[in-house]
């Protein structure tokens, strides 16, 4: 009798810790890359789960990515977007997001995966890897709000709401930011809140540093397994002291 009811606990134990955690590594996401040692400097890139009409200036879209972006990390998120207002307030993404030049500061999105070895690299015609996990880890495939040209510049004062796409590995050329399309304005493009209908942004970090051991941290899989190696040892040591009697047996 013992026996079993020591083997009922532990079941308990276990489908209880698996069904939490397992939610907790299916939405999991990864803000330190691992190819990367203590004091190199980096930057992360995701798309947002909801969308949001078009404007003409550009503290729209880094509010609305920041508020995306600080559920990931808090910190200063800019929005990977062009706008044009008129010939005298009008801002690049290549401007707004600081990544003139050819700073060799690697970019990199929510699953770890390399998107440019640097800033000449993201501007270049094509990334690496897809930006399309969006700030919970889930994946996103729908349009995506740039106004940008693959080399970082307003698209055109006609075009600035142009999308990208953010679909799969046939996407890493220059179509990521730029499709050339202008967007829909008409109601049957966007949901009534004007959030889960219409075009995604992408939104960028500061730049991190990476700091203490480089060290791959476990994956979430690996600490569930510990968890449970240790819950059974605590069960077989508490057996073996005699603390596991059961009234009335």
């Amino acid at each position: 009798m013992h026996s079993i009811s020591r083997q009922l606990l532990l079941f308990f134990l276990v489908v209880i810790l698996s069904n939490g955690l397992g939610e907790y590594a299916q939405a999991g996401i990864i803000t330190t890359p691992t190819d990367l040692a203590p004091g190199d400097q980096y930057r992360l890139a995701f798309v947002t789960s909801g969308s949001r009409r078009p404007s003409d200036f550009i503290e729209d879209y880094n509010d609305f990515v920041d508020g995306y972006g600080d559920t990931i990390l808090p910190g200063d998120w800019k929005a990977i977007a062009s706008t044009f207002h008129s010939d005298d307030i009008q801002m690049s993404a290549r401007d707004n997001t600081g990544t003139q030049g050819d700073a060799m500061i690697p970019i990199y999105n929510l699953i770890g995966e390399r998107v440019a070895d640097g800033y000449g690299d993201l501007w270049d015609g094509s990334i690496q890897s897809p930006i399309r996990y969006n700030e919970e880890g889930g994946i996103e495939l729908y349009y995506v709000l740039t106004g940008t040209h693959q080399t970082g510049i307003i698209w055109s004062a006609q075009y600035y709401t142009n999308y990208g796409f953010v679909f799969d590995d046939s996407y890493l050329d220059q179509r990521w930011i730029n499709m050339g399309e202008t967007f829909t304005t008409g109601n049957d493009f966007w949901d009534d809140d004007g959030l889960s209908g219409g075009p995604k942004m992408y939104g960028m970090s500061g730049v991190l540093t990476i700091q203490g051991s480089s060290s791959a941290i476990p994956e979430p899989a690996s600490v569930i397994t510990w968890m449970l190696l240790g819950i059974a040892g605590f069960i077989s040591s508490w057996r073996n002291r005699g603390q596991f009697e059961v009234c009335g047996c």
